[in-house]
């Protein structure tokens, strides 16, 4: 069995799937011998596209070791790397791109299974965000690209009911991302310090980043401070920062670019509370992350976090201010030991749920399957 991942790009500034994608194919290579990504390169500016296959070599985002073996033409790499009839497929990540339909485009032709992960791209917030381009791509491509596909994935239950409701009737399989859960000891930070609480994600108009510094703006907490730490899209940044000192804020917020490794821990491990009060997510890998350093959560109910409510580790709200002012003013209220309480209960959850040995198992079984091995997987609807 050959599986050939394919993607625009493993640039962490891109979001969630740079990082999810390796640390699946990480999580694979234990199952599956033959694991490739083949990287678009559609926002990185190098030239041409890179097939990367598990070896010793480059560590990318942390996650799965990668080398770097060829590099050219997206779609000639991928077309030399299909042959038809053989145990190949081709899983896409993405829509919309130049890649996405040149991966299509192969596949059909040359009768190469496919598997599709929108990866949120088809939320409803998504859509609506450059819409005139996105309707355009759907009437010429997207959805007759869509529809070709032999299975699709969704990283949600939440995900998959929206990719019902567009229509789609071929099997989805529920498959969520995986974290990387930690071993080492749950810390007690000392009482006589500056509280802080985490925003750590893409600076993006659908992370609900205005509704933070309003709800902010309105709770004016004593001792909390907030980071809003991640990549910059578009000039989001400015705004957001213009908004902040338009409200006397500016004392409380606490503004960095993207953070990796080390840096990225330490931040994690200073935080007391994590917030991603997101419009859109179609999983939300920071989430994951938040609560496998034990911090408590709140998001909002466009993520698939439902989680953070049934084993009592976060907040799980309607999009908006009003919302977000009521469990900001509950979560900054608890106490140390509460919040401490909370957050090991969602090391807990990670553990137990989303670990990248269960989560590759699960596609493994769904890539068997779709090669025609055995019963359909139960987390295939």
């Amino acid at each position: 069995m050959k599986i050939i991942h394919t993607i625009a790009s493993l640039d962490p500034s891109t979001g969630g799937p740079s990082g999810s994608v390796p640390g699946l194919c990480s999580a694979l290579s234990a199952l599956i011998p033959d694991i490739a990504i083949i990287e678009a390169n559609r926002y990185s500016g190098k030239a041409g596209a890179v097939v990367c296959k598990l070896g010793e070599g480059l560590t990318q985002n942390g996650v799965g070791i990668f080398l770097e073996t060829t590099r050219g033409d997206f779609a000639k790499l991928l077309f030399s790397s299909v042959s038809p009839g053989k145990h190949v497929i081709i899983h896409d990540h993405g829509l919309w791109l130049r890649n996405n339909h040149k991966a299509a485009v192969i596949a059909f032709d040359h009768r190469v299974p496919r598997i599709v992960s929108p990866r949120g791209m088809l939320e409803p917030w998504a859509r609506q965000h450059h819409a005139t381009r996105k309707r355009i791509a759907w009437a010429l491509y997207q959805r007759r690209d869509l529809k070709r596909a032999d299975a699709l994935h969704a990283t949600s239950q939440q995900e998959a009911e929206t990719l019902r409701d567009l229509g789609f009737a071929q099997p989805i399989a529920i498959v969520a991302n995986g974290i990387v859960s930690r071993t080492d000891p749950l810390q007690r930070k000392p009482p006589d310090r500056e509280r802080l609480a985490l925003f750590l994600s893409r600076v993006h108009p659908k992370k609900g980043l205005f509704d933070l510094v309003e709800a902010w703006h309105h709770l004016r907490p004593q001792g909390w401070r907030v980071q809003i730490v991640g990549p910059d899209e578009g000039g989001h940044r400015a705004q957001v920062m213009r908004r902040v000192e338009e409200l006397g804020l500016m004392r409380s917020f606490e503004f960095l670019e993207q953070v990796a490794g080390q840096t990225k821990e330490g931040l994690y491990k200073a935080a007391d509370l994590f917030i991603l009060p997101s419009y859109s997510e179609n999983f939300g890998n920071v989430v994951g992350e938040a609560l496998s350093f034990g911090l408590p959560v709140i998001t909002t109910t466009a993520t698939p976090w439902s989680a953070l409510e049934t084993h009592q580790c976060g907040w799980w709200i309607r999009p908006g201010v009003s919302s977000l002012v009521s469990a900001l003013g509950i979560a900054l209220s608890l106490s140390d030991a509460d919040r401490w309480e909370m957050g090991s209960r969602g090391r807990k959850l990670v553990r137990d749920s989303l670990s990248w040995a269960t989560i590759g198992l699960q596609m493994a079984e769904v890539y068997q399957w779709v090669l025609g091995g055995g019963d359909q997987p139960s987390h295939v609807i």
